[in-house]
């Protein structure tokens, strides 16, 4: 078998390679409870997988359940690499995600008058700015700043166009022996289609 055939077990990297949207954009909201009982986050997300082990992940936080009113857009870029099957759970792989650059946008007005980064200036609303090494504190560590050296230990399912990734807590796998035991059952990502947008 050829490593672009996928078996019960085994999925190649050009399998992986296109982009797959989590819920469907402006319509069905989806949202993610962290299993350490911090605040619920209103997201969609979209998965980016190039040829030549590039990624991104683009992601846009709303301020309500329904998914109508966005706030913040951020990208986070960086290369990505397949390892050895789950040994216990079928159509996945383990994968390393090392992540090179994070970028935000500010698109909710008030929320950019309540944001000290954007207030000291040099950060127009709506516009991205790379704030891979200084972060943007008034946000959370999921926004910066990155390690020199920052790679994300992953699970990856993969089966008939639709992707998963690990189950996260608050504390995000920085070492290969916090990476995810279980998938994010609920938070599946569909490949998007030719033509599709």
């Amino acid at each position: 078998m050829s490593d672009t055939e996928p078996s019960s077990s085994v999925f190649g990297e050009r399998d992986l390679i296109g982009t797959y949207h989590m819920g469907a954009r402006g319509s069905n909201p989806d949202w993610f409870v962290d299993p350490d009982g911090l605040p619920e986050w209103y997201f969609h997300r979209t998965y980016r997988f190039h040829e030549h082990n590039g990624f991104e992940v683009n992601y846009i936080f709303f301020a309500d359940k329904e998914c109508t009113i966005p706030q913040i857009s951020g990208i986070w870029r960086g290369r990505w690499w397949l390892l050895e099957s789950h040994p216990a759970l079928p159509f996945t792989r383990l994968a390393d995600f090392r992540l090179d650059s994070i970028s935000l946008a500010i698109v909710d007005h008030k929320l950019f008058e309540q944001t000290a980064e954007a207030r000291s200036g040099g950060w127009p609303l709506g516009l991205f700015k790379d704030v891979s090494r200084t972060g943007c504190q008034s946000f959370g560590p999921l926004f910066g700043p990155l390690p020199r050296e920052y790679t994300d230990y992953d699970i990856v399912f993969l089966r008939d166009g639709v992707l998963k990734t690990g189950l996260r807590t608050s504390t995000m796998a920085i070492s290969p022996e916090g990476r995810p035991t279980r998938l994010q059952d609920a938070l599946p990502a569909i490949r998007e289609q030719a033509g599709q947008q």
